[in-house]
């Protein structure tokens, strides 16, 4: 996995115990990608997050980042 560089976002319930929190971490410290282009965003919520405009709202903001603002 320290091969993968692409800007990497994951998103994770903070009381998600399907994928622990922990897990998302440990993954994200095993990529090659650059520490300022790894995100873990921990949301409210379990597996699926309770308010879906957060969610909406880091996805969209990655996105911008990364693949520039729509037109």
């Amino acid at each position: 996995m320290s091969r993968i560089q692409i800007p990497v976002l994951v998103i994770n319930g903070r009381d998600d115990f399907n994928v622990p929190p922990s897990d998302q971490q440990r993954f994200l410290e095993l990529l090659g990608t650059p520490p300022d282009r790894k995100r873990l965003a921990r949301l409210a919520g379990g597996h699926v997050p309770s308010d879906m405009r957060e969610f909406y709202r880091e996805v969209l903001n990655w996105f911008d980042t990364y693949l520039g603002p729509v037109k």
